[in-house]
């Protein structure tokens, strides 16, 4: 699934804010992009191994270091509403993160079971977030109102 944040993102305004963070702050930049890196290569292999379990954990660490940059950016990788949407996620059993080309305007969210997707995008719809299902075999649709 994949949730709107309602508010746009600027690319070229965030990886402004990012080389700044790493000027001002280059070990503290450097620990989060390791932190980013580990969870995207914890991913791959959770992926490669079909384990579920571990592939939710590494999206969910993806979140945090995300997190972690966004508070040495003071930009909007990571807005209240991903804090709505991730919190959210867990409570269905799931993860969530920032996505889009530089972060801020989409979620990520990943779950294990199709019928707990689903709850979960109705259960965003229903706080006013707009999901759209993403899945290798459908493509991406927005979910029904």
């Amino acid at each position: 699934v994949a949730a709107y944040t309602g508010q746009p993102a600027h690319t070229p305004t965030l990886i402004a804010a990012a080389d700044a963070a790493r000027e001002r702050k280059p070990a503290a930049y450097d620990r989060a992009m390791q932190s980013i890196a580990a969870a995207a290569d914890a991913l791959a292999v959770a992926l490669a191994e079909g384990d579920a379990q571990a592939a939710l954990a590494a999206i969910a660490a993806g979140a945090e270091a995300l997190a972690e940059l966004d508070a040495l950016t003071d930009s909007s990788l990571w807005l209240p509403a991903h804090t709505t949407i991730a919190r959210r996620a867990r409570a269905w059993g799931g993860a969530a993160k920032p996505a889009g080309a530089a972060g801020g305007d989409l979620a990520a969210c990943a779950f294990i079971g199709e019928d707990v997707a689903q709850d979960f995008a109705r259960d965003l719809q229903a706080r006013g977030i707009t999901t759209f299902r993403v899945a290798p075999d459908a493509g991406v649709a927005r979910s029904a109102d």
